[in-house]
């Protein structure tokens, strides 16, 4: 009996509920302003539909969107509704896009670092290391070039400018 209810519990349905053209809990500039795409099927996969845990649309979209460093709006949204047990949860899928800064590159900040920033981090035996951020990974990790040229990847909750 409680293997079945265990084994009931975990199932997870998937049903899409609606498809947007343009989508964005932000202010966007979307005629004053060039903007290339970062990102396509952004959530689309099975496997991160079903770990969405959004109980409204707007926390699924920020939740997507901040995935992509950089990421403003969404465009050719589909809206998902996920059932796991008793609880609903919503989810979001598309093509993520970011500004244009004057050269043709997408401004990508992070939590307030961006590409190109000299950063100081702590290692594990208590040396202090410099470096360049090179690219935002996702919304927890960047790649920096120490001084002595290696790139490694770092949370920015380890960094400082």
């Amino acid at each position: 009996m409680l293997a079945m209810a265990a084994l009931l519990s975990s199932c997870v349905s998937v049903k899409e509920i609606g498809h947007v053209n343009v989508l964005s809990t932000r202010n966007t500039e979307l005629g004053s302003v060039k903007y290339s795409r970062i990102a396509t099927y952004a959530g689309e996969s099975k496997q991160e539909l079903k770990k969405s845990r959004a109980v409204t649309i707007d926390e699924a979209i920020n939740n997507t969107i901040r995935q992509y460093p950089g990421g403003e709006f969404m465009t050719n949204v589909k809206i998902w509704l996920i059932t796991q047990g008793k609880n609903n949860f919503f989810a979001v899928s598309g093509d993520i896009y970011g500004k244009e800064d004057e050269n043709g590159f997408v401004e990508r900040s992070h939590r307030g670092f961006a590409v190109g920033d000299a950063v100081i981090w702590q290692e594990a035996g208590g040396n202090f290391v410099k470096g360049v951020i090179e690219s935002h990974v996702d919304n927890e990790t960047c790649v920096i070039r120490r001084e002595d040229g290696k790139l490694v990847k770092q949370k920015y909750t380890k960094l400082s400018k």
